[in-house]
């Protein structure tokens, strides 16, 4: 059965045999690179992909043993995209456009190939002040709006890996518009007083 995995720098494979040899191919368009594992009984793998071009791959694991019989696994499809090593982060409150009467949770996800080193949110464009919230695959941003200016404001968030690889400035970041509305509106009625009679 195929699968289809997106990778970026390593591919590690990893095979429990008792066999005589193992070799471990990595393939696309006709050109194969060939690995022979040394250790045959029980065996991890790591092939360097950080050079190999943009695409899709076939990984074939072939075996043999002392009688000469063998077996062969895959092949198995993977998909080599540099994007793949760059964290994605995720925005789920406030959602877009949307009206906050009061101080706003920031809440979100992230996650990454590696794992997550931290999440960075910047509010209105200012990068001297950037935030880190609580948590890492799962994030949130207590802000007290109280200070803030009513109107358009803007969230911009975005990861970072364990490997310093960041989110930002990338299709992996995310941006969402909320306007804030604090102050609610105050009517006063000045031409009469409460109980004048009027008529006409």
């Amino acid at each position: 059965m195929n699968w289809m995995k997106h990778f970026s720098k390593k591919l590690q494979l990893i095979v429990l045999a008792g066999i005589f040899l193992v070799n471990a191919n990595l393939s696309a368009k006709g050109i194969v690179a060939e690995k022979q594992v040394e250790n045959k009984e029980s065996w991890t793998e790591s092939v360097d992909i950080a050079e190999k071009k943009q695409g899709k791959y076939n990984i074939v694991v072939t075996a043999q043993d002392q009688s000469g019989n063998i077996k062969q696994e895959g092949p198995h499809n993977i998909y080599i995209d540099a994007e793949s090593d760059i964290p994605v982060a995720e925005i789920s409150n406030p959602r877009e456009n949307m009206h906050v009467p009061g101080n706003l949770n920031i809440v979100g996800t992230c996650f990454d190939d590696d794992e997550v080193l931290r999440v960075e949110i910047i509010l209105d464009d200012d990068m001297d002040h950037i935030i880190v919230p609580e948590g890492k695959e799962y994030w949130s941003y207590y802000l007290d709006t109280s200070h803030m200016e009513e109107g358009l404001h803007k969230i911009t968030v975005y990861g970072v890996d364990v490997n310093e690889v960041s989110g930002r400035f990338t299709k992996n970041e995310k941006t969402v518009y909320w306007h804030l509305d604090r102050n609610q509106p105050k009517v006063e009625v000045t031409n009469f007083e409460m109980g004048a009679k009027v008529s006409g």
